[in-house]
């Protein structure tokens, strides 16, 4: 790899000409790390064959579109997405559909090296809007232009790229009616009153309009979104392109012009209208979550066929001749690329449902949750970790015990980021002394011996290139993070168990040989885990550049450390302070088992180990775990997650007191003699010989059934009493025992 030679450690150099040596071997040898082992995360070439996608239209794999003579990419992909309506704060669905999309678009893009033009639409007319702002007394532009703010500020907070182009309906109201208008002039729409709706019976004579779902029968059939059933349409299965102004719901001033009187545009037809206005005749994917495949994305595709099939060819030309093809012969194509003649969605991808531990989400449930409420209890990239172990199509049960699973994972890639940071500056400051000189090397300028035990890093290379290798086919393969990240789990913890042994054995050679293979490790981890969006693992939240820390021993440590992040900063302090206190923690053990001092003398250092343990160390965000080997767990334990913590403990705490308290008052009840019980009661005027009332407060005799659920009431506290009153004895003759045993 560095042309190394085998020569023989000369007898009599010094043991500080051996480190240096060592040292500008490790030099020479990190900077290659990315050219000879690691390359671009994603391998360093573009997809040779493609990305294969299972389009959800089809139910089959789908190749994105490539050059077939050269391989390359011939043009960028399209991709129009679904945008929210933006009448309410974003919850937790939304949250699983944009970070699962951002998460493939980072892929195709940062992975793989594809460019992708991404645009949104964002629903600002709706009949949601206008009801909310109704009720706010507010105007429905200014409603709509807040909460789309909230909503990109969540999606920042999440991690989520911002799309190339925002496509809000109010600003294409122009391209929407002329859309409308080109359906009308093919034949398959019509007016009805100022409203203008699309002809289904008509459009079904040549195409085939049940894409995504079979049509129910007509008489159970249940109006889309914003449709008021019949009223002025044919055929109960049309639905509104356009709506005319209704008087007390509509806002006087959110309505527009059009060549059908003042309306608004119905739903369907605003993504149809902006992503061709923006993409024209050709869109690559079409995303969105598995509840708008019918009605919305099925009515999108059958009002783009009945649009383009009366638009002019590129010599202006019009008619029949430039009609597309009906669906199924479109569907028939998909599996070979370039063949179809209508390419407007030509690959759909849609997210499965969402449920909250094992419930649909609703607000009648009470278990609706914002995006907002969400991050009060987790961090942005727990729920991306969340999404990443679940599959893009799968269905998503939002359940505690899967965040905290999620959780689970982010914390291990943490973990082996610190310990890497954490080896990388003790295995510098140890010093060679004590090796056999059978092992060592001898320098000559650039050139240095390996010692036999470098076999082990090379092994954990050689699982690095097989993770590096099955990540990506997992990745171009529909997608499959769940499997990607098991695979990067499985590196994760075979360099956890690689540096454990590594410790263990204390070979400076085999350290210095293993510690470029766990940097190479985890140079890959950090870029990958970083391309999927995770942002603990950004250069400038992570060990950044490991050279800042390897060559630390090398140059200006002050000058270094500048150039470190404020959590890897708190990291490295960390784990100093943990690295400090099993130290003195072993030495005050190992002096006291030998009688160097006494228990009293090792009790302060043993309290302040214990200290930086359960205060110092959580403080800053870190759990401590003494190992049975002698060596230390240092993980992350977010604040948060203590506060929580904190407050079970207090609610349990209170729990166990009130469950004293109620202990302690019916022991004392218990005390309370059965004769005795009912007096003072002012409810009673009389008593029998026992106690028990006979007469009521006026001086009448109490009934049998009174009496009766009186008499129960004294026999259960005589048995009681006595019971007590025998502990009461049986404690105060234990007592004597106890004194006369003392005496």
């Amino acid at each position: 790899m560095l042309g190394l030679a085998r020569r023989r450690f000369m007898p009599g150099a010094s043991s500080n000409s051996r480190k240096a040596a060592l040292k500008l071997s490790y030099r020479r040898f990190s900077k290659s790390i990315r050219s000879s082992c690691i390359g671009n995360v994603g391998g360093g070439d573009s997809p040779s064959g493609g990305v294969t996608i299972i389009n959800s239209l089809t139910g089959e794999p789908r190749m994105l579109l490539q050059d077939t003579a050269t391989g390359e990419q011939e043009a960028p992909l399209t991709w129009y997405a679904c945008g929210p309506t933006v009448y309410d704060d974003a919850h937790i669905g939304h949250a699983r559909t944009y970070v699962t999309f951002d998460i493939i678009l980072r892929i195709l893009t940062d992975y793989l090296n594809i460019d992708v033009e991404y645009a949104m639409g964002i629903t600002d007319i709706d009949d949601k809007i206008i009801k909310r702002a109704s009720e706010n007394n507010e105007h429905p532009f200014a409603l709509a232009r807040r909460f789309e703010s909230r909503f990109f500020e969540d999606m920042h907070t999440l991690n989520v790229r911002e799309p190339m182009a925002k496509l809000r309906v109010t600003e294409h109201i122009e391209q929407i009616t002329d859309f409308i208008t080109q359906i009308i002039d093919n034949g398959y729409a019509y007016e009805a009153n100022g409203d203008v709706y699309f002809d289904v019976s008509k459009f079904e004579t040549r195409y085939n309009y049940s894409n995504f779902r079979q049509l129910p029968d007509a008489k159970s059939w249940s109006p889309g979104e914003g449709e008021e059933g019949l009223g002025n349409k044919k055929h109960p299965f049309d639905f509104a392109l356009w709506k005319a102004q209704k008087e007390g719901v509509d806002h006087p001033l959110y309505v527009w012009d059009s060549p059908w009187g003042v309306g608004r545009p119905g739903w369907h037809i605003e993504c149809s209208a902006m992503s061709h206005h923006l993409f024209g005749e050709e869109l690559s994917i079409h995303t969105g979550g598995v509840d708008l495949q019918f009605p919305h994305h099925n009515n999108e595709i059958a009002q783009c066929q009945a649009y383009m099939c009366g638009c002019s060819d590129a010599k202006g030309g019009r008619g029949e001749e430039n009609v597309p093809p009906p669906l199924n012969t479109v569907l028939q194509e998909a599996a070979t690329p370039n063949t179809s003649s209508f390419k407007w969605g030509q690959v759909w991808m849609h997210t499965g449902h969402l449920n909250i531990e094992g419930l649909k989400m609703s607000k009648s449930l009470k278990n609706f949750i914002t995006i907002r409420q969400f991050l009060n209890d987790f961090a942005g990239d727990e729920l991306r970790m969340y999404c990443l172990l679940h599959h893009y199509a799968s269905k998503l049960d939002f359940t505690n015990n899967g965040l905290l699973q999620a959780r689970s994972v982010l914390n291990k890639f943490k973990e082996l980021r610190d310990k890497v940071l954490y080896e990388t500056n003790r295995i510098h400051n140890q010093t060679p002394e004590g090796s056999s000189t059978k092992d060592t090397v001898a320098i000559d300028s650039d050139v240095l011996q390996l010692s036999p035990t470098w076999k082990s890093g090379m092994l954990l290379q050689r699982k690095l290139v097989r993770c590096r290798k099955d990540v990506r086919k997992r990745l171009m393969d529909n997608f499959d993070t769940p499997a990607a990240m098991a695979l990067l789990q499985q590196l994760a913890t075979d360099t956890q168990r690689h540096m454990q042994t590594m410790h263990t054995r204390g070979d400076v050679n085999e350290t210095l040989g293993s510690l470029n293979a766990i940097l190479a490790v985890w140079q890959y981890l950090e870029d990958i885990l970083t391309v999927l969006g995770l942002t603990a693992f950004t250069k400038q939240s992570s060990l950044s550049s490991s050279h800042s820390t390897r060559d630390k021993h090398y140059g200006d440590a002050a000058e270094t450390h500048a150039n470190l992040s404020v959590e890897e900063k708190v990291n490295l302090l960390c784990t100093s302070i943990a690295q400090c206190r099993m130290d003195v923690r072993s030495k005050a053990i190992e002096a006291r088992d030998e009688k160097c001092i006494s228990q009293m003398e090792a009790h302060p250092v043993l309290q302040w180990s214990d200290e930086a343990r359960d205060v110092i160390l959580p403080s800053l965000g870190k759990r401590l775990n003494d190992m049975p080997d002698g060596s230390f767990r240092l993980s992350e334990w977010p604040l948060r997650e203590q506060e929580q913590l904190r407050k079970r403990k207090e609610e349990e705490e209170k729990k166990k007191q009130e469950m004293e308290r109620l202990a302690a008052e019916k022991a004392k009840k218990a005390l309370i003699p059965p004769a005795e019980m009912f007096l003072g009661d002012d409810r009673y005027s009389k008593y029998d010989d026992e106690g028990v009332p006979t007469h009521d407060k006026e001086g009448e005799p109490l009934s049998k059934s009174a009496r009766k659920k009186l008499l129960k009431m004294h026999g259960a506290q005589k048995k009681k009493y006595e019971k007590a009153m025998k502990a009461t004895t049986a404690a105060s003759q234990m007592n004597e025992c106890w004194q006369d045993s003392d005496k």
